[in-house]
C-alpha cells in the first residue's frame, strides 16, 4: 500500500504523521494521523461555488449546500447527519464561496467510522426532494435576514453590487426566497450536482488519531464509488505582498489614521475568521487589498492617502529591498509555518484549510501553501508592481450616515451609498508616478532571531533546566523577574497591572488611555507579530490591565522589556487623546443587530449602567481626565513561564 508523503515540519513528525494519494475516480485524498487526537475530522471542498450560479438564479450554490443536508439514499431522514454528529460530541459546518464549497464534520473517534460512512452517502446520493428544497427556501431567507445588517456583509455584497455589470463578481451569492422562488429551481439545482459534485472536482482531508494505513483502506472503501468528472484547470499560485509598518508610521504622524494593513490573497492560517472576505483570493485572481481606518481628519484627507499608497508603490517600483531585509522576511514565513500546529484551533477548521488548499495547488502543498514563497528577484517583484496602478484600483469608503438626500440604495441589504467622481486633481497627480514624500524601507526588525532552524533544533534537543526566577528590572514603576528553561519554545508570559480607578468615569478614563499606549507601541506590537511574538493588551474587569506575550524564546525577553519601558515612559498628548476617544465613540455601538442584542443582554445581566450611560461618560472624559491616570507601583507578574 503507497501513498505519497505530504510535506511537513521534520521535527513535528513524532506527533503527525502525513499520507497522500489519489483515487482511480480522481478524488484527492490528504491523511492527518496523530494519536493524541481525541476526535476524527473530515472536510470535503468542491470546486464549486457562487460563481457557478445561473444569472437567473443567483444564490443557487448556497442553496444546494443546505440541501445535501436534507437527507441521502441510505440516511434518508431530515437532518439525519447532522443529529448523528451532535448527538456523538461533534459539529458540522458548511460554507460556500466564490469559486468553492466546503463541507466539514468532527466527531468522537469512536464513531469517527459511521459518521463519514454518512457524509459520504450526502455526495453519492442526496435525494434532492423536491418537498424538502422548497422549504429549505426559508432556512436561506432566515439565513440571509441574519446577516443582512452585519456591515461586514453588507459592505462585500456592495462591493460585488457595484462591480462592473461584465465581471464575475456582479452576483447576489446569498440567494434569497424571493430571488430563487423559480420554477425550475429543482431541476437547476440537480444540474449543479451533476455537473461539479464529481469526483475529480473534490478534495478530502481526513483527520484522526488512527493509523495512516486504516485511513486509507476506510477511504478506498467508502470513496471509490464517487462518480468521476474530467479534469479541471489548477489555479496557479500567486505570491504575497508585504505590508510595512514604517509606512504606517508615515500615515499615523500625520494624523490620518489609527490602523493600516495590507493583504493580497486569502488567509494563511488554519482558524476562522469572521471578517474573511470572499473574494480575496479566486480563480479569477487575486485582490490586492489595502486597508486604512481613518481619523476624522484623515477622512477628509482620504485621497491624500490613496496618493501615499500609490507613491509607495512607484517607491518600491524604483528601488529593491536590502538583501537583509529579504532574509528577515523569509525567515518571518519560516517561523510561521513552524508554529502552525500551535496556532490551530477547531480540528475541522484545519481540515478545511487543508483541503481547500488542494484545490489551488499540489497536495503536497497543503500544509504549506501560504509559507513556501521565497521573496524572487526585481523582475518578478515588477510583474507585479505593474499590476498595481490607478487604472487596476477602485476606492471604497465607509463613512458615516449621509446627511445628503442624493443617494443609491442596494435593493438586498439596503446600503445606502454614492459614486463620486474623484477630484481630477489627484487622477492628474496619480498618472504622474511621482514621489513627493519622504519614504524608505523599514529598519530591521530587532525581534527577530538570528538562525532560526539550528535555535530550534537547539531547543528540541536541550533538556529540562529551569532556574528560579531572578529580578531582572527593578524601577520605580514595577519589577520584573525571569528564569529560564532551555526547552521552552514558544514560552508565555502575563502580566497584571492594577490601576486606581474608583469610579465610572475613572474607567473609561483608563480605557481611553490604554487605547493610547497600544497606538504608541503600535511599530513595536507589529514587528513582535512579524517575529511571531503574540502580545495581547487588555484592559478587563476589577479594573485590572493584562499584558500577555507569547512567542520564540531567543528575543522574548528583549521584546517584553522594551514593552515593560514603554510602559514607564509614555505620556499622552491631546491630539492622540482625540483620536482615540473618536475612535472609540464610533465603535461603540455596532450596527450588527446580533452584537447589539449581545451588548444589551450582557448589561442587563451583569451591570446597573446602560450602554447609553456608558456612551454619555465617554463624551465627557477629557484630556486632563486621562493625564491622571497612572499605575500602581505594585504591578507584578501574575505568570511568567521560562525560556531560555
Amino acid at each position: 500500500m503507497m501513498m505519497d508523503r505530504c510535506r511537513k515540519r521534520k521535527w513535528d513528525s513524532g506527533s503527525y504523521k502525513f499520507g497522500a494519494f489519489v483515487l482511480d475516480n480522481g478524488l484527492s485524498v490528504l491523511l492527518v494521523s496523530s494519536v493524541e487526537l481525541e476526535h476524527g475530522a473530515a472536510s470535503l471542498a468542491i470546486g464549486c461555488g457562487s460563481f457557478a450560479d445561473p444569472l437567473h438564479i443567483q444564490g443557487l450554490a448556497h442553496l444546494f449546500e443546505h440541501v445535501l443536508f436534507l437527507g441521502s439514499q441510505a440516511y434518508p431522514g431530515l437532518n439525519e447527519f447532522n443529529d448523528f454528529v451532535h448527538q456523538h460530541g461533534g459539529e458540522v459546518a458548511a460554507e460556500t464561496k466564490l469559486d468553492h464549497s466546503i463541507f466539514s464534520m468532527h466527531v468522537f473517534s469512536d464513531h469517527f467510522e459511521g459518521a463519514l460512512n454518512m457524509f459520504v452517502d450526502m455526495f453519492m446520493n442526496p435525494t434532492m426532494d423536491s418537498g424538502f428544497i422548497k422549504r429549505d427556501l426559508n432556512t436561506i431567507d432566515s439565513e440571509f435576514l441574519l446577516h443582512k445588517y452585519k456591515d461586514s456583509a453588507c459592505q462585500e455584497h456592495l462591493f460585488y453590487h457595484t462591480a462592473s455589470n461584465t465581471h464575475p463578481f456582479k452576483r447576489f451569492t446569498w440567494g434569497n426566497k424571493e430571488f430563487l422562488s423559480k420554477e425550475s429551481l429543482c431541476s437547476e439545482v440537480k444540474k449543479l450536482f451533476y455537473d461539479y459534485y464529481k469526483a475529480s472536482n473534490m478534495k478530502l482531508v481526513i483527520i484522526s488519531p488512527d493509523e495512516l494505513g486504516y485511513l486509507e483502506n476506510l477511504v478506498r472503501e467508502l470513496f471509490a464509488n464517487l462518480q468521476n468528472h474530467t479534469d479541471l484547470k489548477e489555479e496557479s499560485r500567486r505570491p504575497p505582498i508585504v505590508s510595512s509598518e514604517s509606512f504606517c508610521s508615515l500615515l499615523k504622524s500625520k494624523g490620518w489614521v489609527t490602523r493600516f494593513g495590507a493583504s493580497v490573497g486569502s488567509d494563511t492560517s488554519f482558524v476562522c475568521h469572521d471578517s474573511d472576505s470572499t473574494y480575496g483570493s479566486t480563480s479569477v485572481g487575486e485582490v490586492f487589498v489595502v486597508q486604512a481606518d481613518l481619523t476624522n481628519t484623515g477622512w477628509e484627507m482620504r485621497y491624500e492617502v490613496v496618493t501615499c499608497v500609490l507613491q509607495y508603490l512607484n517607491f518600491l517600483s524604483g528601488y529593491y529591498p536590502h538583501d537583509s531585509l529579504i532574509d528577515e522576511y523569509n525567515t518571518s514565513l519560516l517561523m510561521k509555518y513552524y508554529r502552525l500546529f500551535d496556532k490551530i484551533g477547531e480540528l475541522y477548521f484545519f481540515a478545511q484549510g487543508l483541503a481547500v488548499n488542494m484545490l489551488k495547488a499540489p497536495t503536497k502543498h497543503a500544509l504549506s501553501l501560504h509559507f513556501e514563497y521565497v521573496f524572487g528577484k526585481k523582475p518578478e517583484m515588477d510583474g507585479i508592481l505593474r499590476l498595481l496602478t490607478p487604472q487596476n484600483m477602485r476606492v471604497d469608503c465607509l463613512s458615516k450616515p449621509f446627511t445628503e438626500t442624493e443617494f443609491q440604495q442596494e435593493s438586498y441589504f439596503g446600503a445606502k451609498y454614492k459614486i463620486e467622481d474623484i477630484p481630477l486633481e489627484y487622477i492628474t497627480k496619480w498618472q504622474k508616478n511621482s514621489i513627493d514624500i519622504d519614504l524608505s524601507f523599514p529598519a530591521l526588525n530587532e525581534f527577530m532571531p538570528s538562525e532560526f532552524l539550528s535555535k530550534i533544533e537547539l531547543f528540541r534537543s536541550s533538556g529540562q533546566n529551569s532556574s528560579q526566577f531572578e529580578l531582572c528590572m527593578d524601577e520605580d514603576f514595577g519589577k520584573l523577574f525571569h528564569s529560564e528553561n532551555s526547552s521552552a519554545i514558544w514560552p508565555l508570559a502575563e502580566f497584571n497591572i492594577y490601576t486606581n480607578v474608583p469610579d465610572i468615569k475613572s474607567q473609561w478614563s483608563s480605557k481611553i488611555f490604554i487605547e493610547m499606549i497600544k497606538e504608541d507601541l503600535s511599530a513595536i506590537l507589529y514587528n513582535g507579530a512579524e517575529a511571531c511574538i503574540d502580545a495581547i493588551i487588555s484592559f478587563g474587569d476589577n479594573n485590572i490591565l493584562e499584558l500577555r506575550f507569547n512567542g520564540f524564546g531567543e528575543k522574548l525577553k528583549d521584546f517584553i522589556s522594551k514593552i515593560w519601558q514603554s510602559f514607564g515612559l509614555f505620556t499622552p498628548t491631546k491630539e492622540c487623546f482625540k483620536i482615540m476617544k473618536d475612535k472609540m465613540q464610533s465603535e461603540f455601538i455596532s450596527r450588527d443587530l446580533n452584537e447589539q442584542a449581545f451588548q444589551l443582554l450582557s448589561n442587563k445581566l451583569t451591570e446597573d449602567i446602560t450602554l447609553d450611560d456608558k456612551l454619555d461618560w465617554l463624551k465627557k472624559i477629557t484630556f486632563e481626565d486621562v493625564q491622571h491616570i497612572n499605575f500602581s507601583s505594585k504591578g507584578r507578574v501574575k505568570r511568567y513561564l521560562q525560556y531560555i
